[in-house]
């Protein structure tokens, strides 16, 4: 089927004779029009007759009033074809934008993920240093206590004049 609207789109350089000739002569339907082997015929549905093309692409055909006109296949016409063309753009534009969207938000969220990560990692060294420096200010004060004791230094002994 695709080869059929394919064969269409071939730019057609010269027209002979033999092939004005073999579209004229099958001029019955859609059918018999398109299947035509030695031209290139298109089948007009506003005027019902087999042409040949003259110059161009299928899209350049001007005998014929509008896109009504069918290349290749008797069940799309020109019109038909270049609009699924043109859906068929659209919808692969938009697939490449929610594919760039997607990406783009992945990224923010892998890149947010890692900050977070390194805060929470930032955050707990920071707390295990506080634990750290609490442990070591206790053994320091455990050490200094020890030594107020051995050499009678207790800070809760007061002088007797101060307690009159």
């Amino acid at each position: 089927m695709l080869g059929y609207v394919l064969l269409g789109l071939v730019l057609v350089s010269s027209v002979s004779a033999q092939a004005i000739d073999d579209c004229s002569a099958n001029s019955k339907d859609c059918t018999t029009c398109i299947s035509t082997k030695n031209a290139t015929c298109y089948y007009c549905g506003t005027d019902k007759t087999c042409k040949v093309f003259d110059q161009g692409t299928i899209f350049s055909v001007k005998t014929c009033g509008g896109l009504k006109y069918n290349v290749g296949i008797c069940q799309l016409n020109v019109m038909v074809i270049a609009i699924l063309i043109s859906i068929c753009i659209v919808l692969v534009l938009i697939s490449c934008c929610c594919l760039c969207c997607c990406v783009w938000c992945a990224c923010r969220r892998r890149s947010k993920r890692a900050v977070n990560e390194e805060e929470m990692k930032f955050l707990d060294s920071k707390a295990e240093i506080r634990e750290r420096s609490a442990d070591r200010k206790a053994e320091r004060k455990a050490k200094t206590d020890e030594i107020r004791r051995k050499y009678g230094l207790t800070g809760d002994t007061t002088p007797a004049s101060s307690v009159n």
